[in-house]
């Protein structure tokens, strides 16, 4: 386990996971979207991005909940 998350209990775990799939499961419903000639709303993606642009902004988002939940103070994060 990375040393950034040494501090951590079950809850956070629970906690960090149930956001990242949150986030995947808003992309994949933006992709699903799109295909039905949906448009895209979040302000820093292209009203209609490609399938790789969302998996690289699933990524990083993902990897950017991780680091904020990570850099937090246990009470903060609960």
């Amino acid at each position: 386990m990375p040393e950034m998350f040494k501090d951590w209990d079950a809850k956070d775990t629970g906690l960090l996971a149930a956001a990242l799939l949150a986030t995947l499961a808003d992309f994949e419903t933006t992709k699903r979207g799109l295909v039905k000639g949906g448009h895209e709303a979040n302000p820093f993606l292209p009203a209609h991005p490609s399938n790789k642009t969302l998996n690289a902004a699933s990524i990083l988002s993902g990897g950017a909940e991780a680091l904020a939940a990570s850099l937090l103070k246990p009470e903060f994060r609960k």
